[in-house]
């Protein structure tokens, strides 16, 4: 028995788009080291700017999550920060989500709460919750890196938690 050949004629090429298969790059602080340089440069800035980067630092959190951070959902207790809000609406995807407070982060934020009135934990100058253009993001943020011979953007931070999170879980 023979099989059959079947031919089927195509009218047009088809088009079939690949996958786009970037990596996309990201820069972060390296290692313990770097970390702590900026942060050094940061505390010759004040306090304000230390615990500041410190807390973008350990927790991973976005500029605005920051911004938007008032005592109420900081849970000392329970080690927790509570993310519910931007500068001035909700989180990037609308959820609320919680991260723990590491050992790193809770002698200094429980400091920092002791000195501050304010329901926002970050304030400027003025008493004011931090907007998007604020000096702390850009200006100051720029000259700490300067100083501590640093080349990476603030959104980096969040990418040296994530980084450091998956590289080393013990430290947790």
């Amino acid at each position: 028995m023979h099989k059959r050949r079947v031919h089927i004629w195509l009218l047009d090429v088809p088009r079939i788009k690949k996958p786009k298969t970037h990596i996309k790059e990201f820069n972060y602080l390296k290692d313990k080291n770097e970390i702590e340089r900026l942060l050094a440069k940061a505390r010759e800035e004040g306090y304000p700017v230390f615990i500041f980067y410190l807390t973008a630092i350990t927790t991973g959190m976005r500029a605005g999550e920051l911004a938007g951070l008032k005592w109420h959902d900081v849970d000392f207790d329970n080690r927790l920060i509570t993310v519910a809000r931007s500068f001035d609406s909700t989180t990037k995807n609308g959820e609320i989500r919680r991260i723990p407070i590491l050992n790193q982060l809770l002698s200094s934020l429980s400091e920092w709460k002791l000195q501050k009135t304010s329901e926002w934990v970050f304030i400027n100058e003025a008493g004011n919750p931090y907007g998007a253009g604020a000096r702390i993001y850009k200006s100051i943020f720029h000259r700490v890196l300067k100083t501590a011979n640093l080349s990476i953007r603030f959104h980096d931070l969040r990418h040296t938690f994530a980084s450091h999170w998956m590289i080393n879980p013990l430290s947790r």
